[in-house]
């Protein structure tokens, strides 16, 4: 009989042992399987990807298409940036002296230029024609950074700008191209845990039926044309410049205006495929194909590797913006855990 006891209480004892040994695993388990869930969610699917790991010496470029707003900021945020800034480009586009006061020490390490353009295609048409101008002069080393930035600050879309130190540090990594402005919803947002990566079959359905502001050609003509794209879609303009959308089951999209890249990425589309951007942009100040370039400049740069493909970045998405809502149509929300 106390055989039997005794048998039964290291019977108990080994299932309560096996019972709290397999709650651990199980816990250790979760815990991994949240981290990596979590490091997906809070990086990549935001536009944080990795950082250059080496300690190579980091040179930057910058490029600030002006309007009227003063730049009287651009110099500290310049200086925050952990790298060596060898150009600042400033475009001039609509008649008004930019106010740029740089320091002395400042001014005399960098070189400065203010070009002026005709006020068309708004900042899209200046960041488009400066890498033209790279392409053709080859003054930027393949990888050397180059910072575009507007004259104002305001951010429009749903998120809130990134600090530009690791828009550029990041664009050094792998990804070759970051975005200023880091996805996120505010209070009363239809929709939570929104992404930079887009479906391309939604996204390739944008259009704009109207817009507020009007559309002109440039500041001596002042003559007003059509906001909409006259020759199709969004589809059939990106088809016609080389931007193929279809190639990819997911698209990243860079809302706000603010992005950096380097040299490399720029060389490797050429002269004629940046050009071929200009060109369309020409068409007045304030038009539709403003908006089709907003949404192809992550695509055109971006460098996708593994752990950027289509299947990766599907797993993790829950459910996708089908209809335009604030100017996010198909963008992809809801991270989730990934099997």
């Amino acid at each position: 009989m106390r055989r039997g006891v005794r048998k039964a209480r290291r019977v108990g004892t080994f299932l309560c042992s096996s019972l709290i040994l397999f709650i651990l695993l199980s816990k250790t388990a979760h815990k991994t399987s949240s981290q990596t869930h979590s490091k997906f969610c809070e990086r990549e699917w935001l536009g944080s990807f990795g950082k250059n790991a080496g300690s190579k010496h980091c040179v930057y470029h910058a490029a600030i298409s002006h309007c009227r707003s003063d730049l009287s900021w651009l110099e500290q945020e310049l200086r925050q940036v952990r790298c060596e800034l060898k150009s600042v480009t400033i475009y001039s586009k609509c008649d008004v002296e930019p106010y740029v006061n740089f320091s002395l020490d400042f001014a005399s390490n960098v070189e400065l230029s203010l070009v002026k353009l005709a006020n068309v295609g708004r900042c899209d048409h200046t960041y488009a024609y400066h890498m033209a101008q790279i392409s053709l002069d080859g003054q930027v080393k393949a990888d050397e950074v180059v910072l575009f930035l507007k004259d104002t600050r305001d951010v429009h879309q749903p998120g809130y700008r990134r600090d530009l130190s690791e828009v550029v540090q990041i664009s050094r990594g792998p990804a070759r191209f970051c975005c200023g402005l880091v996805p996120a919803a505010e209070h009363g947002f239809k929709f939570a845990n929104i992404s930079i990566w887009h479906s391309t079959k939604q996204l390739s359905k944008f259009k704009i039926h109207r817009y507020t502001r009007g559309a002109y050609r440039d500041s001596n003509q002042n003559a007003p044309v059509d906001f909409r794209f006259p020759y199709g879609n969004f589809q059939a303009w990106s088809e016609n410049l080389g931007i193929h959308l279809r190639t990819r089951k997911v698209t990243p999209v860079c809302y706000g205006g603010t992005f950096a890249t380097v040299g490399q990425q720029i060389y490797t589309r050429g002269t004629a495929f940046w050009l071929g951007i200009v060109h369309s942009l020409e068409r007045g100040n304030s038009i539709e194909e403003g908006h089709f370039m907003e949404r192809v400049w992550a695509h055109t740069l971006l460098h996708r590797t593994d752990q950027l493909s289509d299947e990766v970045i599907l797993r993790h998405a829950q459910h996708t913006i089908t209809r335009d809502y604030r100017g996010l149509q198909g963008t992809l929300y809801g991270c989730r855990q990934a099997n």
